[in-house]
């Protein structure tokens, strides 16, 4: 599978700070959480001013609900890298969830400014903020953007959740299932516990994990 992979292209280049980090996905994505923490950390040892090392680790905390963690980390990777993306979209969903929704608002704005899938983020930021018409007018566009070009369909499924729209929601992840989307990798994530139960997703859970 892919963690032993991973181990095996560590075990050929200890001093790989890409191979820890890629090690520290894999075990974030099946839910082992320190060791994932254990493994970006030896990327930040060998790659100090890696901004997207940093993120990860930020990553496992919000995943396990830890947010002030989640926010020292990602401040330290803003320090980095100002004009790392990925780092304020994350700062966004920290403080959101820290019930901080205008900080949160803001930094998701500007993840959005730098890199275009950041939208996906405000659209969710939106919805779970009180913003729901602002939301659905993001995913109208997000939805015709599709029908042009690639468009995340883990993405919009997040955005369908957070709006309620669970069965949209499904149907959005199993176009990305079929799209083999990274973002199906993620299905932990607590944004899915509404349809945690449901059958469908039950079955592409299911067959995320049979790729591994």
């Amino acid at each position: 599978g892919r963690e032993r992979e991973a181990r095996r292209a560590i075990a050929l280049d200890s001093g790989s700070a890409l191979g820890y980090d890629l090690l520290g996905i894999i075990l974030r994505a099946r839910g082992r959480y320190d060791e994932s923490r254990a493994a970006t950390r030896r990327a930040q040892e060998l790659d100090p001013l890696m901004p997207q090392f940093v993120v990860n680790e930020a990553e496992a905390f919000q995943d396990e609900g830890r947010h002030d963690a989640a926010l020292q980390l990602l401040r330290r990777a803003i320090e980095l890298d100002s004009t790392y993306a990925f780092a304020h979209v994350r700062m966004a969903y920290s403080l959101m969830y820290s019930g901080r929704s205008a900080e949160a608002f803001v930094e998701a704005r500007r993840g959005a400014a730098m890199r275009d899938r950041s939208r996906f983020a405000v659209a969710e930021i939106n919805a779970r903020s009180g913003r729901q018409p602002d939301a659905r007018t993001m995913l109208a566009e997000l939805q015709a953007d599709a029908r042009q070009r690639y468009v995340s369909a883990d993405g919009i499924a997040r955005i369908q959740l957070a709006l309620g729209d669970h069965a949209g929601a499904l149907a959005s992840l199993e176009r990305a299932l079929v799209e083999r989307a990274s973002g199906v990798l993620w299905l932990a994530s607590r944004e899915y516990d509404p349809v945690r139960a449901d059958p469908r997703f039950v079955a592409i859970v299911r067959e995320v994990g049979g790729r591994r």
